[in-house]
């Protein structure tokens, strides 16, 4: 074999080794779908991808805090609802109290006492670790209550819980608290002694209709009042939460699109350069091949 045929079949050789590459290459391409397997091979889309990847985490916390804070939401609506019934079943007491048969007045003040008690345990609610009605400081029972040392009676409530608001991340740009607002857990406070005042008036001996009647119109109205108020709000707290996951989806959509603009690959035009480098390998081979048969036959 001469010189320049030797030649020939080193920078063959060196091709054939660039063109296998370059096969590999799609081929992992087309396996993976994805443009680059390494940062270093396309440092300019990495770099944006990466930014957008924290985002995207970024965002998904938003998400999950957003969903969590509309449980806690939803389940502080339906409690304060059931406190309203409760406030109901007592305050219709106090208008019925003159057409009531006095012999059952022991059977209403057990009654009453029962409904107080459950109004107590729904005001200390604890849900998924968090005490709904204590404002920021969720792991703290918000209602301290106060009871005769002879009769246990509920003789008093206090308000223990935070003074300011639970916030959390629902959007990149958002907080907010979407349990009841430290000043509203202090009406409920008012709420439970409005109850315990109407009580009072029942234990005394004998019971003054008009006294249980004023006190049964606080019941009535002020805490009908501070329930509607408050169930308003959370209203618009769910309100606020929805409008902000569904931000947050849109903007997860977009941030999905820019990532696959960055890094994954257009399978039909990978498909045509895989394909045609295949064509230019195999077309090497043959070409190859022919040349290295005429320089063998000149060596012989």
């Amino acid at each position: 074999m001469n010189i320049s045929s030797r030649g020939f079949a080193n920078q063959f050789n060196s091709q054939l080794q660039v063109l296998q590459a370059q096969n590999l290459q799609y081929m992992t391409k087309l396996g993976s779908g994805h443009k680059f397997q390494k940062a270093s091979e396309a440092p300019t889309e990495a770099s944006s991808v990466f930014r957008v990847q924290s985002s995207r985490m970024e965002l998904g916390q938003c998400i999950k805090n957003g969903t969590y804070a509309r449980s806690l939401t939803d389940i502080s609506a339906q409690v304060i609802e059931k406190m309203m019934e409760v406030n109901g079943e007592v305050g219709a007491y106090s208008v019925e109290f003159s057409e009531l048969n006095r012999d059952a007045l022991e059977g209403i003040r057990s009654t009453i006492n029962g409904f107080l008690e459950q109004m107590v345990d729904y005001a200390n609610t604890q849900q998924m670790g968090t005490y709904l009605f204590s404002a920021n400081a969720v792991t703290e029972q918000p209602f301290e209550v106060i009871r005769d040392e002879h009769t246990q009676q509920i003789k008093n409530v206090h308000y223990k819980g935070g003074k300011a608001n639970n916030c959390f991340s629902i959007g990149p740009t958002v907080e907010m608290n979407p349990l009841t607002d430290a000043q509203e857990n202090e009406q409920i406070e008012n709420v439970i002694k409005n109850l315990i005042e109407m009580r009072n008036a029942f234990f005394e001996n004998p019971p003054n209709a008009e006294k249980i009647l004023e006190k049964g119109k606080a019941v009535i109205k002020d805490n009908e009042t501070i329930f509607s108020d408050i169930l308003g709000s959370l209203g618009a707290k769910a309100t606020r939460i929805e409008h902000a996951d569904q931000q947050n989806q849109f903007i997860m959509a977009d941030l999905q699109k820019i990532t696959s603009q960055n890094i994954d690959v257009d399978l039909t035009d990978m498909v045509v350069k895989f394909q045609q480098a295949q064509h230019a390998y195999q077309a090497a081979l043959q070409a190859g091949s022919h040349v290295l048969n005429l320089s063998l036959l000149n060596y012989l």
